[in-house]
């Protein structure tokens, strides 16, 4: 409880046992990068712009001393120039990117495994962890785009097929001479 001299606040709480937590945090990394959290941040802002949506999907790539961030449309590209080591590319929603890097600030450090792990960012002892966005690889969504036409079609016959046996048969009616007069 804290008192002050306007107002009292209680905060309830609960027991139990929290999860552990520090099952999901990597520990080992592919890559890592450091670099400074205002370039980054205008980058992803203008990817994101340029997304349909803010949760779009950022592709983070590290190589050759750089990050470069993606659009997932490749619609736009940024290089953020970093100290960097390893290869790796995840994804990250860009509405999370720029959260994470305006609560850090400063010179970031991050740190990347698989494209599936958590993506962790450190400044001066703190870490925060950000989970990945699922983005399929060209291949992969080009296959199921063509699995799914190829589905649909057959389920187009299919259901064509079924309304046609499924629904009476009319007869059409003679047509009857009509008396016009002028």
């Amino acid at each position: 409880m804290i008192e002050t001299e306007a107002i009292r606040y209680k905060w309830s709480s609960q027991s139990g046992t929290y999860p552990d937590y520090e099952q999901v945090i990597p520990t080992e990394f592919k890559a890592e990068a450091r670099f400074d959290t205002r370039e980054m941040m205008r980058a992803a802002a203008s990817l994101t712009t340029l997304a349909a949506t803010k949760e779009a999907a950022i592709l983070v790539s590290i190589k050759d001393g750089k990050v470069r961030l993606s659009a997932k449309e490749e619609s736009g590209e940024a290089l953020i120039e970093a100290e960097a080591e390893g290869e790796a590319q995840t994804a990250i929603s860009g509405a999370y990117l720029v959260q994470a890097l305006k609560t850090l600030g400063g010179i970031v450090e991050l740190k990347v495994n698989e494209p599936k792990s958590p993506i962790v960012f450190t400044v001066d002892g703190y870490r925060l962890v950000v989970m990945p966005y699922f983005v399929p690889s060209k291949a992969v969504a080009e296959a199921e785009a063509v699995a799914s036409e190829a589905e649909g079609e057959g389920e187009t016959e299919e259901t064509a097929e079924q309304v046609a046996e499924d629904k009476p048969k009319r007869r059409r009616k003679a047509k009857e001479p009509v008396a016009v007069e002028a």
